[in-house]
């Protein structure tokens, strides 16, 4: 039987006819309608029927309708999905309104040929200018009106009227309890008028500091010498500045004020001694305080004018105000571009696959919340840094948008014109931005504008369609929507959690987009002003218009069509709505909102990579950081075009646009997991130290819900799907899991090699340094040479030395059961056992009773200040005039994170200081001068807490204690050895020979004709008494440490002692003379001990030595292996002699080469009797410096400059 077919096609085509067999397949017909019509396309054809059904493998029998040798069918272009926008009806309607308007005065011009509109503005400008006086002053005014008033009303002293009780003394006290509050804080008029005053100054001297510092950064060194021999007076000027809040303010000024060589006068007269003055330091272009003064730093747009900015954000990285392009609009329309791409027009559908339903789509959370922080350093900006380049890829996009202009242009979409298209689209995009910043903004912005028309069309179409509107209606030839009935809204609902975030994770990536203007803070305009306006009003107006417009969509698009068609569901709804012929415009309005995505996409990627490099992560940081040839980030910008277009020449399969979305959002998620639960420890009193308050700052309960909900978006995914779905037609369903993972990986590997291995193999750290380049705050990551903490460094001990004069707060802090003591007896510390080891025993106060007496506390005589003789000298504080010394080492904090921790309080009083104490303090005392036999106090010792416990405690050689120290213990035993030793040895006064006192809890001696008490009738007061002498403080004795290196690299010399002869052999060493520098004394001191002669001597690192009190400071110097070496100058040494790397390292690497016995290496009889394992010759360990200079040296960390000093090389 035949079969009629009549199908219904698009223009210039009409209504096709066919005949056919009744058993013909669908799928056949298009082929016969080819061949009888050869003008139709050979391909992005779609026969359907009038419903939407494409039943390809049903014959035409099965579908007749209107008889039996009768169907009709429809013949469509196909029109291509993917990520999109909008369509350009509305633009055209804009376009069709902005002709018709009547009103054009603005746009007239004068004779000059300047517009009206602009010369109105330049008047209003004019006069805004210049009444700014006049309102500043009043405003100014007003305040003080307010005040004085205020203060009247209160009976407070005015300064003008001088009435009024005094604000001092007792009648402060009499004002009512409730104005203590903060809410009733009055400030003084003239010291606020004077504090104006002086950051005005301030602010002019940084402006005129910064703007010399540039300039002369800007010269070689030659030329910054000859510039400054020949104008020696091209200074800053001093600026006059009010003396009355001097004192009050000055703790505020930054250091930073003082290296940038600015000069501040501190009085209106100029003849005043400089607060700040011009310092010779060498100035090399870095800011190690970019943001010194709290709120405010300096903006230089050129050489001829600075700028100054309060805390708007622009301090930061210093960016000046004429680079910064984006205002409030611009911030906005890049936010709504970027986030605004195609996904409106095919993500609807895809949720609703997912889902099942219509109630779901309406549930999908919003997620609002990107950040990036740093934890261990650099680690989550390296990973980050991976993820930026690799994920910021725009290949899917520009695919896109090549596709749809292809489809526009009436061509068939290949792979190979739609690949061109995007690399054409790539290379535009590149040389806008990266050449034409105006240019690329203003079509960036008007692209926004056009979407929005574009989307407020379709809302309103839809809406009028849903309000039966005539004109709106759908076409009879398809199927009528009923989605808003209840009964169907809740038809076909799936719970399945892996589909459900699925389709969750295509709701975000809807709203992907919402930080791009947070990319590039650094070129916007008032950016904490701005973020906070653009952003919500962006996030706003976008949420509407997806609300409208999946609204839109559902009243003109039944859900079985959407389920049923394979096309987007804008392609239906304009079908629906305007029939067939609008589908191809619908590919223009695509390809223009795709376009626009792709500008905001790439502008904001672009500023991503210029941020990584000016944070000195990327390799050439500088290059990335720059901001040349064009005022732009070309280099990130290209480096995102190179990615990009590799992925466009290599595309991935045909799952490509899915996995990119969810591996986007999986990778968001993770990130939004860690931020928002680091957030949350900030809140904790864990972190409550770091005193963190950003410009935006989310409620507790919002972060708590946002970490939650990602938490949920991190996990579920590693569900399966329920049977009967698939996330992947080809993957499986966990891909995109596993590809975030590894991508998180890569970067914890770059960060492993760049940041720890390497510096570790190299000998080196990084260190950040600011550095102002293109008129921009950057960072550059120095590598520095290692410095290690070195055995007896580090203290991590608070020591609060301002507070040791004080009585009050020594008595409190001794009798505290927090208090641990280390007990000497002859400089021998006490030990005791632990897993075979001797460590250092910390005694309780309880313990330590015996020993400290039953008055162990600090006095100061009769008063604090008395004088106590004609010749004005003073009583001391924290005298401790009964008992043997007690030493005050320091306060170990609870917030010090290990050794070496500077101080976490500063505790200003006495009183602050005692309530607020945290921490565990530590003593010091040498029990070798107590009135007690050793036999008491061997039976004190065995009645301690610790003793009864089970320990042991001993007496342990004092030079022992390195061999299994901690860093923390060696730390705290360095300085109570030292100190407990210098209590001890001087018990009289050097000045007089009267018996001295401990004062200041052991940090000074104080003669005991001095003190208060004292009856010095007949006796001159002791000359102690005046002026800073050394022998009232403590002191440590400079002392060089030097490892001479041969020219070639590959000899050291070493020297054995004449009181360690059992083949021990170390750097040489010598104390520093008068007169001398290090570098003098390691020269003198190689030639005295070795005979040979040094040059080229560069600083290695120093340990504290408490034998008694030393400072090592270790050294390499260049010789000459070629001289005789002698020992018989002074005779220290019994042999020296120069050792090869290989010999050296074969010590290092036996088991007791470096194993440090003093009782053997002390015996001469040990040369003769040398067992068979030991090693040829023994070096001191890594705890000693001499043993981290050898080992240093071993393993090829010391490098000398390429050049020979040969002008100094063989001098002393």
């Amino acid at each position: 039987m035949i079969t009629n077919v009549l199908v219904s096609s698009f223009a210039p085509f009409g209504t096709l006819t066919l005949a056919a067999p009744s058993v013909t397949q669908i799928s056949d017909v298009l082929s016969l309608l080819t061949e009888k019509y050869p003008l139709l396309p050979s391909s992005g054809l779609i026969l359907s029927t009038h419903s939407g059904i494409t039943p390809e493998d049903s014959s035409l029998a099965s579908l007749c309708e209107n008889g039996p040798n009768l169907i009709s069918l429809r013949l469509s272009p196909r029109v291509l999905g993917g990520k999109g926008g909008f369509g350009s009806q509305l633009r055209a309607a804009g376009g069709r309104m902005s002709s018709q308007k009547t009103n054009n005065n603005d746009s007239c011009r004068d004779l000059s040929g300047r517009r009206l509109s602009t010369l109105k503005e330049a008047k209003k400008l004019a006069d805004y200018l210049e009444s700014e006086p006049e309102r500043l002053a009043a405003k100014a005014e007003a305040q003080k009106a307010k005040l004085e008033a205020l203060e009247r009303r209160l009976g407070i002293d005015s300064p003008s009227t001088g009435a009024g009780p005094s604000r001092t003394g007792s009648s402060s006290t009499e004002q009512p309890a409730k104005l203590a509050g903060k809410k009733h804080r009055f400030d003084d008029t003239e010291y606020l008028e004077q504090s104006r005053e002086l950051v005005d100054n301030v602010k002019s001297a940084v402006s005129a500091a910064l703007l010399k510092k540039k300039k002369k950064a800007k010269l070689s060194p030659t030329d910054a010498q000859s510039s400054k021999a020949q104008a020696p007076s091209k200074m800053p000027t001093p600026v006059a500045v009010p003396a009355a809040p001097t004192e009050a303010l000055l703790p505020y000024l930054p250091p930073v004020l003082q290296s940038l060589g600015m000069q501040v006068d501190l009085s209106s007269n100029s003849e005043r001694t400089p607060l700040i003055q011009d310092t010779s330091s060498n100035y090399n272009g870095t800011l190690n305080n970019p943001a010194g003064i709290p709120g405010k730093v300096p903006h230089t747009n050129d050489e001829d004018s600075t700028t100054f900015t309060t805390n708007d954000g622009e301090s930061f990285d210093n960016v000046p105000r004429t680079k910064r392009q984006l205002g409030l609009f611009s911030a906005i329309f890049l936010i709504f571009n970027r986030v605004i791409g195609t996904g409106i027009y095919a993500t609807p559908s895809v949720i609703l696959r997912t889902s099942g339903s219509l109630q779901w789509e309406p549930q999908y959370s919003l997620n609002l919340g990107l950040q990036s922080y740093i934890g261990p350093e650099f680690l989550v900006t390296c990973t980050y840094s991976i993820y930026a380049v690799i994920t910021g890829s725009a290949a899917a996009n520009s695919v896109v948008f090549g596709e749809y202009v292809i489809h526009a242009l009436a061509k068939e979409p290949t792979r190979l014109n739609t690949r061109f298209v995007a690399f054409l689209c790539l290379t535009f995009i590149l040389l806008l931005h990266g050449s034409l910043l105006k240019w690329g903004l203003r079509l960036q912005n008007s692209l926004a504008m056009f979407k929005l028309l574009i989307l407020s069309a379709i809302a309103l179409c839809g809406i009028l369609s849903l309000a039966g509107v005539a004109g709106f209606a759908v076409k009879e030839d398809y199927e009528a929507p009923n989605n808003f009935q209840w009964n169907k809204m809740w038809e076909g609902s799936r719970g399945d959690a892996n589909a459900f975030v699925t389709g969750l994770y295509n709701v975000i990536w809807s709203f992907v987009g919402y930080s791009t203007a947070n990319y590039a803070l650094s070129e916007v305009r008032d950016p904490v002003r701005t973020i906070k306006r653009a952003a919500p009003i962006a996030m706003s107006a976008v949420t509407l218009v997806y609300i409208f417009v999946n609204i839109a969509y559902f009243a003109v698009v039944s859900k079985n069509d959407i389920l049923s068609s394979k096309r987007i569901v804008a392609a239906l709804f304009f079908r629906n709505l305007f029939g067939e012929g609008t589908e191809r415009a619908l590919s223009v309005f695509i390809a223009f909102s795709t376009l626009g995505n792709l500008l905001s996409g790439q502008f904001s990627q672009g500023r991503v990579v210029q941020e990584l490099g000016r944070e000195g992560l990327l390799p050439f940081s500088g290059f990335f950081a720059s901001n040349k040839p064009f005022g732009a980030p070309l280099a990130g910008l290209f480096t995102q075009y190179v990615v990009s277009v590799a992925f466009v020449i290599l595309p991935p399969p045909g799952d490509a646009y899915l996995f990119m979305i969810s591996l986007s959002s999986y990778c968001a998620a993770l990130i939004n997991t860690l931020v928002s639960f680091g957030l949350l420890l900030l809140y904790t009193s864990y972190l409550r130290a770091y005193d963190w308050k950003p410009p935006f700052r989310a409620p507790k309960l919002v972060v708590v819900l946002f970490a939650i909900s990602n938490l949920f978006l991190v996990i579920v995914p590693l569900i399966p799907p329920a049977s009967g779905s698939r996330t992947y037609e080809h993957l499986p369903y966990w891909s995109h899991v596993l590809v975030a993972f590894s991508v998180s990986m890569v970067g914890i590997g770059y960060w492993f090699f760049w940041v720890k291995w390497l510096p570790r193999k190299k000998g080196y750290k990084l260190a950040r340094e600011w550095v102002l380049q293109d008129d921009v705050i950057a960072n550059t990551l120095a590598k520095m040479t290692e410095q290690r903490t070195i055995m007896f460094a580090g203290s991590p001990l608070n020591r609060l030395s301002w507070l040791r004069t004080s009585h009050s707060f020594l008595n409190s802090i001794i009798v505290s059961p927090k208090s641990r003591w280390l007990l000497f007896k002859s400089g021998n510390p006490l030990t005791s056992k632990s897993e075979g080891k001797s460590i250092l025993a910390y005694l309780s106060t309880k313990d330590v009773g015996p020993f400290i007496g039953e008055a162990p506390h600090f006095g100061q005589g009769k008063e604090s200040g008395l004088l106590t003789s004609e010749e004005q000298i003073t009583a001391t504080e924290g005298v401790r005039h009964r008992g043997s010394p007690i030493v005050f080492l320091g306060l170990h904090e609870n917030t010090s994170s290990g050794s070496g921790a500077l101080p976490s309080s500063d505790f200003i009083d006495a009183e602050k200081a005692v309530a607020k104490l945290e921490g565990v303090p530590y003593f010091a005392m040498d029990v070798a001068d107590l009135e007690m036999e050793d036999s008491a106090i061997e039976t004190a010792l065995k009645e301690t807490e610790v003793t009864k416990a089970g320990t042991t405690l001993t007496w342990l050689d004092a030079r022992s204690v390195m061999t299994n120290a901690n860093l923390f213990d060696g730390a705290i035993f360095a300085e109570a050895r030292s100190m407990v030793d210098w209590n001890t040895r001087n018990k009289f006064c050097p000045g007089c020979g009267s018996r001295q006192h401990s004062l200041w809890g052991g940090w000074k001696f104080g003669c005991s004709t001095l003190m208060p008490w004292s009856d010095n009738t007949g006796r001159k007061p002791c000359p102690s008494g005046k002026g800073l002498h050394n022998f009232t403080h403590p002191r440590s004795d400079p002392v060089v440490i030097m490892l001479a290196v041969d020219e070639t690299g590959e000899k050291i010399l070493l020297g054995q002692n004449n009181r360690f002869k059992g083949q021990f052999y170390s750097a040489l060493a010598g104390f520093i003379e008068p007169g001398e520098t290090f570098e003098d004394a390691v020269k003198r001191e190689m030639w005295e001990e070795a005979g040979v002669k040094a040059w080229d001597v560069q600083y290695h690192s120093g340990q504290p030595w408490p034998f008694p009190a030393s400072l090592m400071c270790g050294f390499y110097a260049r010789a000459d292996s070629t001289q005789p070496v002698r020992v018989d100058l002074d005779n220290e040494l019994s042999d020296a002699r120069w050792f090869t790397r290989e010999e050296v390292m074969s010590v290092l690497n036996h088991a007791t080469g470096s194993y440090l016995d003093l009782a053997k290496l002390a015996e001469a009889s040990s040369q003769l009797n040398k067992d068979a394992n030991d090693p040829p010759f023994r070096v001191p360990p890594t705890t000693a410096i001499a043993g981290v200079l050898i080992k240093d040296w071993a393993e090829g960390k010391v490098q000398f400059p390429p050049f020979a000093l040969n002008s100094l090389k063989g001098n002393l």
